[in-house]
């Protein structure tokens, strides 16, 4: 009954409010609304976050037109997103230009300004708030992250950029060089490594390493990303996590996280990972049945550039999954 009274609305979501007059003609009362609707999400019927303090405010029940607004981000035709854009007739020959230039730096890049991202959207949303709850429930399913976001106030005229990982194309040596235990002069780091890995035989989950991406931006700053690496810090302490893919049937994809610390320190190298350790993890969760190991590998070994180091199983090493 609550099901079919939030499909007859032709909005894309429902104030919590609203939810709840609905919920009140089901005869449901206001806790007893909070469980059918963490139900109706969890088999797929619509949408609510009730862990997000924006978004458990609203109550996605059309999923017709949300899935309508992720097509958009997945076009990978740059004719067809110059074409969205250039939907305005007002447009010059400069601001066409403009235009032309941000659909490149999207397919190649994964970057949107705020101001794009809603020409892209116009037919979705009317207002800036609209925009700006669209662009919460992205972030909050791993699609993007925003690079500039303010502490407190909104930013002074400046437009907000959002980075879309799947789309990052570019590489990141000075990251590759860092987890091989080398300077960019090349010298040996004179620093013990950790480094944990996540092997996945049989089946690496798609679009893991993308919404990973998304989900420790909170945790991280400063982080520069390739393709299928992130090189980052967690306050002082460098942090990279990398994805390297099998090349055959017989050999493993890979998941890493790594830091590294003076030998006293090390301990700021583990609390530098952990919660981007327990972010993966939660995010495994979505996957019941996956099988994967986890195993630590020997710093020693990294030390010396071993090409197969030692491993050794993360629960024996302490780390919690």
């Amino acid at each position: 009954m609550l099901e079919e009274l939030h499909f007859k609305p032709q909005e894309l979501w429902l104030t919590w409010w609203d939810s709840a007059r609905l919920g009140l003609q089901a005869g449901l009362t206001e806790d007893r609304l909070q469980s059918a609707l963490s139900y109706l999400h969890e088999s797929g019927k619509l949408l609510y976050f009730e862990d997000n303090a924006t978004l458990k405010e609203y109550v996605f029940h059309n999923l017709t037109k949300l899935i309508d607004i992720l097509n958009v981000f997945f076009q990978r035709d740059a004719s067809v997103l110059f074409q969205k854009l250039m939907s305005d007739a007002n447009v010059d020959d400069l601001r066409a230009t403009q235009l032309h230039h941000y659909v490149e730096g999207f397919l190649l890049h994964g970057l949107l300004p705020t101001h794009v991202i809603k020409l892209l959207l116009k037919p979705h949303i009317k207002t800036q708030q609209d925009l700006q709850l669209i662009l919460e429930l992205l972030e909050k399913m791993g699609l993007c992250y925003c690079i500039n976001k303010p502490k407190s106030k909104p930013l002074n005229g400046a437009p907000a950029w959002y980075t879309f990982p799947c789309y990052v194309k570019n590489e990141v040596p000075h990251a590759e060089a860092w987890i091989n235990g080398t300077s960019l002069s090349g010298q040996s780091l004179a620093v013990e490594q950790l480094q944990i890995e996540y092997s996945f035989p049989f089946i690496f989950p798609p679009g893991l390493f993308a919404r990973f991406s998304v989900q420790i931006n909170s945790h991280i700053v400063h982080r520069s990303d390739g393709k299928f690496q992130i090189f980052a810090y967690r306050g002082k302490v460098p942090v990279v996590v990398s994805f390297r893919p099998s090349k055959g049937a017989l050999q493993s994809d890979i998941l890493s996280i790594a830091s590294h610390a003076s030998l006293p320190n090390i301990w700021t190298a583990w609390q530098a990972i952990t919660p981007l350790v327990e972010e993966l993890n939660a995010l495994l969760q979505e996957w019941p049945g996956l099988y994967y190991t986890v195993h630590v590998l020997c710093s020693k070994c990294l030390k010396r550039g071993s090409p197969n180091p030692h491993t050794f199983p993360a629960n024996a090493a302490g780390e919690m999954k």
